[in-house]
Parts: structure tokens; C-alpha cells; sequence
């Protein structure tokens, strides 16, 4: 039985300090880890200011339309779908339904990368999804040549957007892997779809986010092998190509490439058996 106090049953006009208590104790029952953190995100984000914001003046009233962003938490949304935007490597960059939200343990990849580029390589972003990668490159390596290149329209159609949002001139590419992709790099980078079909996801994940940019057939490797197969003839001598995977059996992906005449050159682990956690891998041909 529920023991939170809802929304109706709040003195009005609903303060924004009672109405973050009320909303915290509804998502915390629900299962929420980060409940409070979150009822102060919605708060401010109905209220149309920052988290400070809403700290410093307690007693205003709380915009009615938190209640509807609190009411798609609590049916699992994404936070970052509901206020639009999600910070990645220091950008603020738009997110809504079409693509995967950013996560932070991505921005390692990211970190990663940047120790084996040259600033004025030509970098690919296979799966760019929001274009984060690729953006977050490009701010890193300004004189650098950047390609993100999706499959899906709606999600190039979020990347450009982002690209114009932080003033980062990207190309953006619709292609199939490489089908499309034309010319050689130096860097390869990607993020490509690599979970399997019957794989135990949390729910804001397994029930919101793009299934085409999750899963890949034949438990979770099918990309990876195209990928595997297809990189050899888009980079350039020496080029690299820098992946995120998976920590489940972490080593069938890159086996993967072993079999097809890549040699590991840098491996990175994280808390292996936490979904949503990955391992990243730099691979070159000899």
C-alpha cells in the first residue's frame, strides 16, 4: 500500500519544497535510486530554471506540469527524454525518443580515442545515435576531419541538430555500417549496437529506448562482425579503430576481430557484471 503523499492531496498553491518531497517519495517507491535527485530535475525543469534555482526560492509555486513530467518517470521514461537534453563530455546536447540517452561511461571511450588521434586526423563515427561522439571529437580536435554516419534518419536528424547547437561542423552521413561510407581514416570509432535479443535490461532502458540501436542478431555479435569484416577497407595504413562493448563475455568481441586478423592494442574494464557498463577496445590491422 501506498504510503506517499500525492499530488491532490497537497495545500494550494503546491510549494515547490512539498510538491519535490511528494514527488520524491512516489519514485522512490517505485524503485527509483536516484529519487530526489530526480524530483529536483523535473521541479526545475517545469519551473523553467536550474536546480539552484529552485533551492533558493522554496516556497514558490510549483508549476503544474511537473506533475505530468513526474507521471512519465513513473511509467520508466528516460529522465533525459523528459527534459530534452543530456549533458556529454561538457556539451548540452538535445535527445529525444529516436536515439540512445549518452552515458557517462561512453565519455571514456571518447577519452580513449583522443589519446590516439593526431589533431588533424579524419575521424568516423560509425552509429553516431545523438552525435555525441562524434561532437565531443570534433570540440576536442578542432582541426579535425569528423564523420558521424546512422542508419536512422530521425536519429541524423537529432545529430544535426546538436551540430548546430554547439556550433561543431560535422558531416553527418546516413549509411548501414559502411555501406555508404566513402574514403579512408584514421580513426574509427563506434558504439554499435551489441546486446542480445534476451538480454535483462532495466526498464527505462528495454521499454524506451531505440530497440535498432540496442540489439544485434546472433547474441548480440552480428554488427560487430560487419564491422570486423568491413573497417579493414576505411582506414588508413596504421589507422585504428576504437570500440565499445559489452562486459558480458567481453572477450567474444574482440575475438571477433582476432579471427579476422586485428591485433588488440589497448583494452579498458569497468565494473564488470552492472548493465549499461562496457569495456573498450583499440584494434589496428598489422
Amino acid at each position: 500500500m501506498s504510503t506517499s503523499i500525492g499530488w491532490r492531496h497537497l495545500p494550494a498553491p503546491v510549494r515547490i519544497d512539498l510538491w519535490i518531497e511528494s514527488a520524491s517519495a512516489r519514485l522512490a517507491e517505485a524503485g527509483h535510486a536516484a529519487a530526489r535527485l530526480e524530483a529536483e530535475l523535473l521541479a526545475a525543469h517545469a519551473a523553467g530554471k536550474d536546480r539552484v534555482w529552485i533551492k533558493i526560492h522554496p516556497e514558490a509555486p510549483i508549476d503544474e506540469q511537473a506533475e505530468a513530467f513526474l507521471t512519465r518517470r513513473l511509467n520508466w521514461e528516460p529522465l533525459a527524454y523528459i527534459l530534452g537534453h543530456r549533458e556529454f563530455c561538457g556539451l548540452d546536447l538535445l535527445v529525444d525518443e529516436s536515439v540512445l540517452v549518452p552515458r557517462f561511461e561512453t565519455e571514456s571511450l571518447v577519452e580513449e580515442a583522443l589519446k590516439l588521434a593526431e589533431p588533424a586526423s579524419r575521424i568516423l563515427d560509425l552509429g553516431t545515435g545523438s552525435g555525441c561522439i562524434a561532437l565531443a571529437m570534433k570540440a576536442a580536435l578542432p582541426s579535425a576531419d569528423v564523420v558521424g554516419a546512422d542508419i536512422s534518419p530521425a536519429a541524423l536528424k537529432v545529430a544535426r541538430e546538436n551540430g548546430r547547437r554547439t556550433d561543431l561542423d560535422v558531416e553527418w552521413l546516413e549509411s548501414d555500417l559502411f555501406d555508404s561510407v566513402a574514403g579512408e581514416f584514421d580513426l574509427i570509432i563506434t558504439n554499435p549496437p551489441y546486446v542480445a535479443s534476451n538480454a535483462d535490461l532495466p526498464r527505462d532502458v528495454a521499454e524506451w529506448e531505440p530497440a535498432k540501436a540496442l540489439f544485434s542478431s546472433d547474441q548480440g555479435t552480428s554488427h560487430f562482425k560487419r564491422i570486423a569484416e568491413q573497417a579493414s577497407a576505411r582506414l588508413k595504413p596504421r589507422g585504428v579503430l576504437v570500440a565499445e562493448c559489452g562486459v558480458h563475455e567481453p572477450e567474444v568481441f574482440w575475438t571477433i576481430f582476432e579471427e579476422r586478423g586485428w591485433t588488440l592494442i589497448r583494452w579498458i574494464g569497468d565494473d564488470v557484471g552492472k548493465w549499461g557498463f562496457s569495456c573498450r577496445f583499440g584494434l589496428r590491422l598489422p
